[in-house]
C-alpha cells in the first residue's frame, strides 16, 4: 500500500535535493532544566499522543537525538498529519544493520538516508541543521511546502552547509526556531528530543492538524495556596480549596473545545495554573497531561478515569496509594477533578 495525504491546503509543493545523511554529532546528554519556550509545544505534543510516552521524561527532553528517535519522530509526524496508520505505510528497504521498519520507513519516504551499504548508523546523534531538512521533507510529503523567501540573520548563518541553507530558511521563515539564543542557529550542534518534538509540535499546528498553544492571558491573577490562578470569569475550571488547604481544580465538560469564557482550552487553562507553582516538576506536569489524554474517549466524548491516581509533584511518578510526598490526585470518574496536596 502507498501512503496517501489527506491534507488539503492550497500551498505549492517544491521538490529539493537535499537530503539526511548519516551525520555524527558531538552532542551529549544536556544539563539543567527543560528549556521553559519549549514547554506549551512539549505539553501540546504530549497531549496529543502521537509519540512514545517515556520521551516526555524530562532526562530524555534534554538529550542528544539519535538518528532512531528521528526516524520514529519524523514517521509518527507524517502518520498524525497525514491520518494514515503507521502500519498502512508500505516500505521496502532492508537495513542491513537494523530490521526495525519504522527506520526502513523513513528510508523509503525520502525522510532519511542509509550509507551505501544500507545502514542506518541509528544511535549516530542528528544535528540542527539535519532537523531543519528532515521538517523540510515532511513538510514536502504532506504538499505544503512552500520555497523560503527570507534571508537568514543568524551570527553563524556561514557555519550552515549549503545542503541545509533553504530547510534553516525554511523553519526560520516559519518561526519554529525557537531554542535559538544570542542569534545563533548552531547548525552542527545536535539537537535534543525536547527541540525535535517542539518542532514537530509547530509543524503540525502551523498547518492545522490541532490547535496551537496559545499565548498567556493577560487578564488579573490571584494566589490559591501557592498557585497563580485567574478571575472566575476568566477560566472554564472551578476551583476551591478544601478545609485541610489543597487546591481543587474541576472540569466536567470536553478538553479539547475551547472554553466559553476563553480563548484558551482547559488543558492549557490547567497547565497554566499549575506552572505557577515551582513545587509542581516538568515531568510531574507531563505525567498529568499523559493521564488526561489517555483517559477521554473520543467515541462518547467524556473522561474514563478509571481509578484513582497520585502523581508526585516533585517526579511525577504515578501510583495508586498516597505517596510520603506532595502530590496531585487524580480522582476516578467521568469528571477532570484534581487535588493537589501539598
Amino acid at each position: 500500500m502507498k501512503f496517501k495525504s489527506y491534507i488539503s491546503l492550497a500551498l505549492a509543493t517544491v521538490v529539493a535535493g537535499t537530503a539526511i545523511g548519516a551525520y555524527a554529532a558531538s552532542g551529549a546528554i544536556s544539563t539543567g532544566e527543560v528549556e521553559d519556550n519549549l514547554k506549551p509545544m512539549l505539553f501540546s505534543a504530549a497531549y496529543e499522543g502521537y509519540l512514545p510516552k517515556d520521551w516526555y521524561k524530562a532526562e530524555k527532553l534534554q538529550a542528544s537525538m539519535t538518528r532512531k528517535d528521528a526516524a520514529y519522530l519524523a514517521v509518527y509526524t507524517l502518520s498524525k498529519a497525514s491520518g494514515t496508520a503507521t502500519d498502512w505505510i508500505d516500505y521496502k528497504t532492508d537495513l542491513t544493520d537494523s530490521n526495525d521498519p519504522i527506520l526502513s520507513r523513513a528510508v523509503d519516504l525520502g525522510l532519511m538516508s542509509a550509507d551505501q551499504s544500507l545502514k542506518f548508523n541509528g544511535t549516530k546523534y542528528v544535528t540542527q541543521q539535519e532537523m531543519a531538512v528532515m521538517m523540510t521533507k515532511i513538510a514536502m510529503k504532506l504538499g505544503v511546502y512552500q520555497k523560503p523567501t527570507a534571508t537568514l540573520t543568524y551570527k553563524d548563518q556561514k557555519s550552515i552547509a549549503t545542503w541545509a541553507k533553504e530547510s534553516v530558511q525554511y523553519i526560520s521563515q516559519q518561526k519554529w526556531d525557537v531554542w535559538v539564543k544570542d542569534g545563533k542557529f548552531e547548525p552542527t550542534k545536535a539537537i535534543t528530543t525536547g527541540r525535535a518534538i517542539a518542532l514537530s509540535d509547530q509543524l503540525l499546528a502551523s498547518f492545522g492538524v490541532y490547535p496551537a498553544g496559545l499565548a498567556v492571558d493577560s487578564g488579573k491573577t490571584f494566589d490559591v495556596e501557592g498557585f497563580k490562578v485567574p478571575l472566575p470569569t476568566a477560566t472554564a475550571l472551578e476551583i476551591s480549596v478544601t478545609p485541610e488547604k489543597h487546591v481543587k481544580l474541576y472540569f466536567s465538560g470536553t478538553i479539547k473545545n475551547r472554553s466559553v469564557y476563553t480563548y484558551k482550552n482547559v488543558e492549557q487553562q490547567l497547565i497554566d495554573v499549575l506552572d505557577s507553582n515551582p513545587k509542581v516538576s516538568f515531568t510531574a506536569r507531563a505525567a498529568l497531561i499523559s493521564t488526561i489524554a489517555s483517559s477521554w474517549d473520543a467515541t462518547t466524548q467524556t473522561y474514563n478515569f478509571s481509578k484513582d491516581q497520585y502523581i508526585r509533584l516533585d517526579n511525577g511518578q504515578l501510583s495508586t496509594a498516597k505517596p510520603d510526598a506532595n502530590a496531585m490526585l487524580v480522582k476516578a470518574g467521568n469528571a477532570l477533578n484534581i487535588e493537589i496536596i501539598q
